[in-house]
């Protein structure tokens, strides 16, 4: 009884407000409703990837299996791969660039340690400003899925494949 006492009151005090601003008080209530499952979901999603990224590293810490490089190279491949990507002297991806990094891949570790060096950056598409980011911030695997075509992702996985490295793009 008193919480309908309590919805009352609260719908006929919204009743008053002039409904242009209802709408607007609407569409932010449903605005930060949805970015708080959005954001929830992701950091299920990055927990779980987190997990994964640890338990292989684990897995081949067993198999003895180590890195190839310094972190501070990885680092370096990492932003290579970006330039690659964003490639600001010509158009497009400089493929060579990308193939060249993975190629400098000499096992699961280090492709691992690759990609938790890109860590998440931020993407400007092709038609983007440059300046303006219209999304949050993608991993290494979404970079090659958008800027590679299918051929060129065939290309990296063939190189990956050569180096017995399991994982593919």
């Amino acid at each position: 009884m008193e919480i309908q006492k309590a919805f009352n009151a609260v719908r006929s005090r919204f009743m008053m407000i002039p409904p242009l601003f209802q709408a607007v008080i609407i569409f932010l209530i449903i605005y930060f409703a949805y970015k708080f499952y959005k954001d929830s979901d992701k950091r299920k999603i990055e927990k779980n990837k987190g997990k994964a990224l640890k338990t292989d590293e684990a897995h081949y810490k067993e198999k003895g299996i180590k890195r190839s490089y310094d972190l501070t190279n990885y680092v370096s491949f990492a932003d290579k791969l970006e330039e690659a990507f964003y490639n600001e002297g010509g158009f497009g991806t400089d493929e060579t660039a990308v193939y060249a990094v993975f190629g400098k891949m000499k096992n699961d570790v280090d492709l691992i340690e690759l990609e938790k060096a890109f860590g998440k950056r931020e993407y400007t598409g092709a038609w983007d400003m440059g300046y303006l980011t219209f999304e949050d911030p993608i991993p290494l695997s979404k970079w090659i899925l958008r800027e590679l075509e299918d051929t060129e992702r065939a290309l990296v996985n063939k190189i990956l494949a050569k180096k017995k490295i399991k994982k593919r793009y």
